[in-house]
């Protein structure tokens, strides 16, 4: 792999702490949607699990 796309500033998780770990925008962009739809579908099933309750 080239140093030339890894010149670039890459941003660390948590604001640079000691730079331990870096993350690339990319990378945490991803994971930002992986949690987003986590979160989506545990509110959705718990909505289901409360409406189906409900009809009882």
């Amino acid at each position: 792999m080239t140093g030339k796309k890894l010149g670039r500033r890459i941003e660390t998780w948590g604001g640079g702490g000691g730079g331990r770990r870096t993350v690339r925008p990319h990378v945490r962009k991803a994971a930002g949607q992986a949690f987003l739809m986590a979160y989506i579908l545990i509110a959705l099933v718990l909505a289901m699990f409360g409406w189906l309750s409900s009809m009882r």
